[in-house]
């Protein structure tokens, strides 16, 4: 058997890796070279979409931090080759979980088996790409306002998503998204984290007015395997307890 010399095969396998990553570079710039050409093409918008946004522009309101405008868009089939899975939201914002006296509540946005985050989801059907876990004092049984939040589609092939966790005094605001390249990013309240380093996001929201974060790195997962991860070990851990249930942070007796 005959082998090939060291750095003959390195520069080999190097040059096929710059071979794969400049293939994925033009599949991507060829697909946001085709967004922007649709966008600016009306007769690629879905009709029927636009009007049912638009049936619905009163829901948008007050969904999260940034107001969710009306925008037409080019019928995702156009920009995909299978069929468009949805997206998302999840959490128990309703049905708090007291540790110590404190109020915990988490949000999660996640995606079906779209076909640009299907790559993505390591076999599985579904996948959550953003939680955020934090502390309430203002739990709003009736109404449920305590909570808004809104995961949209209609950046396709992109997905966003927003929201608002109300308490009396600060209360917390996050913008979140995940890109057809598998880029994923949060803002909460201005603070950016960069999701590839752990989509768990915990903030504790203190007496004084500011805040405090931690980011958590665990494998993304599947909507029910997350809320498992979150009730039955991230909120068992004594350092998360600790952060989330100090005597500087809200809520309590």
């Amino acid at each position: 058997m005959r082998y090939l010399p060291f750095p003959l095969l390195f520069l080999i396998l190097h040059c096929t890796s710059v071979r794969a990553q400049n293939t994925a570079l033009e599949t991507t710039e060829t697909l946001r070279a085709q967004h922007l050409r649709y966008v600016a093409d009306s007769t690629t918008w879905d009709r029927k979409m636009l009007a049912d946004d638009l049936e619905a522009i009163s829901f948008y309101d007050d969904v999260g931090p940034m107001t969710a405008g009306i925008f037409p868009v080019p019928d995702y089939d156009l920009l995909s080759e299978g069929k468009f899975d949805g997206v998302f939201s999840g959490g128990n914002t309703y049905r708090p979980i007291e540790i110590n006296g404190k109020s915990i509540v988490y949000q999660t946005f996640g995606a079906g088996a779209n076909p640009h985050q299907l790559p993505y989801l390591d076999g599985a059907n579904n996948q959550v790409f953003f939680t955020l876990i934090t502390v309430t004092d203002t739990i709003d049984a009736e109404d449920y306002t305590t909570v808004t939040s809104l995961i949209s589609s209609r950046n396709h092939p992109d997905i966003t998503g927003e929201g608002i966790i109300k308490n009396k005094l600060n209360q917390v605001e996050f913008i979140t998204f995940w890109t057809a390249e598998n880029d994923r990013f949060a803002l909460v309240n201005l603070r950016l984290f960069d999701l590839s380093h752990g989509h768990i996001i915990v903030v504790a929201p203190l007496k004084d007015g500011t805040f405090r974060s931690l980011q958590i790195n665990e494998p993304p997962r599947g909507k029910d395997a997350t809320d498992q991860l979150i009730k039955e070990d991230v909120l068992r851990r004594p350092a998360v307890i600790e952060f989330l249930t100090g005597p500087q942070v809200i809520g309590g007796r």
